[in-house]
């Protein structure tokens, strides 16, 4: 009873971290303090400010004036506290570390989403890329997330939710341990060009999964009732024959 409940409450981690992650208070130092400077810059049309804050090497891969010109095109003036975070992921490495979040927009007709990249590496600091959301399905800046990918993500936390339900079902031995494990995910960032493209994996369901058919055998093997070598005598009579009668 103790390792059921104990297995109920981390599903319930699983599904609280997926909302959290999904935008409920989420906070992160880095990513708000250069949200706010980009929506300072681009309130009041400081391209100045905007170019400052860029990561180092961008003005060779674009048109930093006509970048902050189509920026301005689709932006309307808000304050910086009133966007809120709604997700974010951390990808560090041995050249630096990059931090991606996603800003909801309010009160904007035009565009719904900020995404904001800022890296940390050995060659520089500064925001990588800047992407406004289009309520029609459109982009401004350099690409971001994709839809797409945002599908991808959301079927990883299926298949480990899915992992889950599995493992409280079958009950293979120290399966409060493989739930913790179904929680692992790996998350690494690819570019092509222009594109940058984020895929979470979901390595600790996977691992489960490749593991299942000998952790189920072993269950049953382990379970299975012994069978009785003790053989039967010969003097015991068959059952619904009458006894001996005695002389």
């Amino acid at each position: 009873m103790k390792k059921r409940f104990l297995a109920l409450c981390l599903l319930g981690i699983l599904v609280l971290g997926c909302l959290g992650l999904s935008g409920c208070g989420i906070k992160n130092e880095t990513l708000d303090q250069q949200m706010t400077r980009m929506v300072t810059a681009l309130n009041e049309g400081d391209e100045a400010a905007f170019t400052a804050m860029l990561y180092p090497g961008m003005g060779k891969e674009y048109d930093l004036h006509a970048l902050f010109a189509q920026l301005e095109e689709y932006w309307a003036p808000v304050a910086p506290e009133e966007l809120s975070l709604v997700s974010f992921h951390i990808n560090a490495g041995t050249k630096g570390k990059t931090s991606e979040g996603v800003y909801a927009v309010p009160g904007n007709e035009k565009i719904n989403t900020l995404l904001l990249v800022y890296a940390e590496t050995e060659d520089g600091i500064g925001v990588s890329t800047i992407y406004l959301q289009q309520r029609d399905g459109q982009g401004a800046g350099p690409a971001g997330r994709s839809i797409p990918q945002w599908i991808l993500t959301g079927l990883c936390v299926a298949f480990q939710i899915l992992t889950i339900v599995d493992i409280l079902v079958k009950k293979p031995r120290k399966y409060g341990w493989y739930i913790l494990l179904a929680l692992f995910f790996f998350t690494f960032n690819l570019r092509l060009n222009e594109n940058a493209f984020s895929l979470t994996v979901p390595l600790g369901a996977i691992i489960y999964w490749c593991l299942r058919k000998k952790l189920l055998w072993e269950k049953a093997r382990q379970t299975k009732a012994p069978v009785s070598s003790v053989p039967l005598s010969p003097d015991i009579p068959e059952a619904g024959r009458e006894g001996t009668r005695e002389s």
